[in-house]
């Protein structure tokens, strides 16, 4: 089982293009797409820990040029196959 979370990021206007191929070289980044009209992006994160995916929205993702803002929502419950 993996711990797996979806990342909000408030990204800055016309760095969208650039931040989602810079989240593709993130391993443990699943999928991103860019929201409209307001300039974020949403991602999978897929980890073994909670802790772990904590570390990389911290260390990896924050810290890519144009992240004004995360927000982090851990997935808790998994749809049915």
């Amino acid at each position: 089982y993996m711990s797996q979370a979806y990342v909000l990021l408030d990204c800055e206007k016309g760095k969208e293009v650039v931040t989602i191929q810079n989240l593709g070289k993130i391993v443990e980044v699943i999928d991103a797409d860019v929201l409209v009209p307001s300039h974020q992006i949403i991602c999978n994160v897929m980890a073994p820990t909670y802790t772990e995916i904590s570390d990389i929205v911290t260390k990896k993702i924050r810290r890519l040029s144009g992240i004004k803002g995360t927000t982090t929502l851990n997935v808790v419950s998994h749809k049915m196959s």
